[in-house]
């Protein structure tokens, strides 16, 4: 893919890509730093992980279509949103359970795997949010497809 651009008053220059098979990567040239822009860049999309589960109600029955919302967060000992260079990179994903209550996120890069959070909805229950940072115990069972989500039923208040 080609790009042309006036590189005039740019401070900085960034270009990624992703894709479900791979995880994605970004690279970033800070130019206020004396970064300079290559005529050419090839990216090169690293290792993906894939990891999913079940979402379910109070009664252990499936939920199907809730809608989870995927996002990649920084908890203060890693990188600044901000860095210059090549870096791995996940941009925000939404996906649905299936009519068993199951989903599947893919393209997920693995030194990335502890910084993705989840917001978690559908219109009869009350949401939730977690990641995998505060839930390590959890890891496997997110990698093998297994791990469950509870949704409990919201009170209607008119």
């Amino acid at each position: 893919m080609a790009i042309q651009f006036s590189p005039e008053n740019l401070e900085r220059f960034e270009v990624g890509a992703g894709h479900d098979d791979y995880g994605g990567r970004k690279m970033a040239w800070d130019l206020t730093a004396g970064d300079v822009l290559p005529a050419a860049y090839t990216l090169k999309l690293g290792a993906g992980l894939s990891i999913g589960g079940i979402v379910v109600d109070e009664t252990e029955q499936p939920v199907s279509d809730a809608k989870l919302n995927s996002y990649r967060f920084w908890s203060g000992d890693d990188d600044s949103p901000n860095k210059a260079g090549n870096q791995a990179d996940f941009h925000t994903k939404s996906i649905s359970t299936d009519a068993m209550g199951h989903w599947r996120l893919r393209g997920i890069p693995k030194e990335l795997l502890d910084n993705i959070g989840f917001s978690v909805s559908h219109p009869d229950f009350v949401g939730t949010n977690f990641n995998l940072l505060n839930s390590p115990n959890d890891e496997a069972k997110f990698l093998d497809g297994t791990h469950k989500i509870v949704l409990r039923r919201g009170l209607v208040i008119k």
